[in-house]
């Protein structure tokens, strides 16, 4: 994490009140790893430390990541020194807590394993330690083959008698998540934190933590908020740059020997995505970014300049077949601005003891969905009719398929998702992601259609974010209401109180049709076909009975439109030069 000022202004957060713990003035970690390790080992050190006790913790979530994981389940073992060298007491508090008798130490060592396939709850090349892409074996093995015993398995011969292990297969990388990994003392998050690594030769390191030297695996961050924030991949791994507007931007594949698609296609692609966010947010907050992409996966994580994401290949879209692996990336690049910087007030500075709560994850979420997808549009990256008849459509599809639309809203959805993980993809209420993303679209068309094209969302998110960067804090609930209004020069309660607020259906066919789209329900496709049905002749016996095809939600472009509504759909798709 690069560490100028405005890189770093909505972090430079006020620390939570000290109480009784000791008044560290920084800590050091030390991470030692091998291929194959079943643990990782962890040493850091507090300096500046004060009084009889020391507490730590593990956190127990991941700030993106709207679930409980209780980190500290991964910690094996834990133990602590003096300065000296003299062993401390140390006590567990709870499955994330401990403390340490410090006896007035002014300066302590504490050392941990964790257990590294323990799954950190999203998913492969997400998990702490876990390898990235497929064992690579010693040539002199030959490739593996089905049936092969894995790797590292004591098995007998004929006669009974054990024969040698093989040596275990090899990881290209591994990939690490800061909350996972590291221990923060409460009530202290705002001291200095350096980290360095013991690796095997050849290892190298991938981070969007600023390095100390060139030369050196040896990182530092202003606060443990950034310093947790950064995840990193170890090992092997592939790694390219480029520059847009004077920021380097890198991209590291993990994994991927086996990926055949042209990576120069790649950084191409990646140019182009970067140059369009650019282009609706102006110069970034960060002097460097990078792209961490492991096979496999299907997912991914936003940070601060950062990202990390697993996929399953890196071919990109054609004409033909837009790629889903394009929307994750511009998706999890938005993030930079959209959560990490322009965020709810609840999003930090971060309690990583338990659930931090905002009514605004469809915006934090969805609307970076929508924005996501939009962006590769201008981008020409994806196809606009793709964009308006298939993506869009699908998102229409899959909240009316959902009756949970019609229980709760979706503000209710984003402040309760805490106690039910994975109700946003059940039955009981919406998808913030899902219903964000729609909301998403049709107040921007609601504020185009009000500014007759002039004004639309991408002002109001702009301005929301400087309002975040100046004050250093998150917007209050009112305030993204209110700047909408603002940018649209007319009251807009009435929208925020039935659709964010309330579980009234949303008006797809009223809004859409003001930029030239045509929103057809199932009911409508089927008046339609009882009004264009012709006698065809009696049924003659032994005739199968005639059934319709079942009928989905349909977009389709209105040739009828006017102009204007033409007009403003386009300038939605269009590239702007800042």
């Amino acid at each position: 994490m690069t560490t100028r000022p405005r890189a770093i202004l909505c972090l430079s957060w006020v620390a939570l009140s000290a109480g009784s713990a000791p008044a560290q003035t920084s800590a050091e970690f030390r991470l030692r790893f091998g291929p194959g390790e079943e643990f990782a080992h962890v040493r850091v050190r507090y300096d500046g430390c004060q009084g009889e006790r020391l507490d730590v913790a593990m956190p127990a979530w991941k700030p993106g990541s709207y679930t409980l994981h209780d980190f500290g389940k991964n910690v094996a073992e834990i133990s602590a020194t003096d300065g000296n060298g003299a062993m401390l007491k140390v006590e567990g508090d709870d499955a994330n807590a401990w403390h340490v008798h410090a006896k007035g130490a002014r300066s302590i060592v504490i050392d941990y394993s964790l257990r590294t396939r323990a799954s950190s709850g999203f998913g492969p090349g997400f998990s702490l330690g876990k390898g990235l892409g497929r064992p690579v074996r010693d040539p002199a093995e030959g490739d593996a083959k089905e049936g092969d015993e894995p790797a590292g398995e004591a098995k007998t011969d004929g006669e009974g008698e054990t024969a040698p292990k093989k040596p275990p297969p090899r990881f290209r990388a591994y990939g690490f998540e800061g909350p996972a990994t590291w221990l923060y003392v409460p009530g202290r998050i705002a001291i200095p934190h350096k980290l360095s690594f013991e690796l095997p030769a050849g290892w190298d390191v991938a981070t969007g933590m600023t390095r100390t030297a060139p030369d050196q695996l040896a990182f530092a961050s202003s606060d443990y908020d950034v310093f947790a924030d950064c995840p990193f991949h170890v090992g092997e791994f592939e790694r390219r740059d480029f520059d847009v507007d004077g920021t380097r931007y890198e991209i590291v594949w993990s994994g991927f020997e086996h990926d055949r698609n042209d990576r120069d296609a790649i950084v191409a692609r990646y140019t182009t995505m970067v140059r369009a966010h650019h282009a609706m947010w102006g110069k970034p907050a960060y002097d460097r970014y990078v792209f961490l992409i492991s096979f496999p996966g299907g997912g991914g994580l936003e940070h601060l300049n950062s990202c990390d994401m697993g996929m399953m290949d890196l071919g990109g879209s054609r004409p033909d077949d837009p790629s889903a692996w394009d929307s994750l990336a511009s998706h999890e690049f938005f993030h930079a601005w959209n959560v990490k910087r322009l965020r709810p007030k609840a999003l930090g500075p971060f309690d990583y003891a338990g659930p931090n709560r905002t009514r605004f994850l469809w915006l934090s979420e969805g609307v970076t969905s929508y924005y996501g997808d939009l962006l590769l549009v201008r981008a020409g990256i994806w196809d606009a009719e793709h964009f308006w008849l298939d993506a869009i459509a699908s998102e229409i599809r899959t909240l009316q398929n959902n009756p949970g639309r019609l229980k709760m809203s979706v503000a209710d959805a984003s402040w309760t998702v805490w106690d039910a993980p994975y109700m946003r993809r059940g039955r009981t209420a919406p998808d913030y992601y899902n219903k964000g993303m729609l909301l998403g679209l049709l107040l921007d068309v609601e504020i185009r259609d009000a500014t007759d094209g002039k004004r639309s969302l991408d002002d109001v998110m702009r301005a929301v974010y400087e309002q975040c960067m100046s004050s250093g804090a998150g917007f209050e609930d009112a305030d993204f209401e209110r700047a909408c209004e603002k940018v649209a020069g007319k009251r807009m309660g009435s929208f925020f109180d039935k659709y964010v607020d309330g579980t009234q259906e949303l008006p797809y066919a009223k809004t859409l049709s003001k930029i030239g789209l045509k929103v057809l329900s199932p009911q409508e496709q089927s008046d339609a076909e009882k009004t264009d049905d012709k006698p065809e002749g009696e049924a003659k016996e032994g005739d199968a009975p005639r059934t319709r095809p079942r009928r989905s939600w349909l977009v389709e472009i209105d040739a009828k439109a006017k102009k204007r509504a033409v007009e403003l759909r386009e300038g939605m798709t269009a590239l702007a030069v800042k």
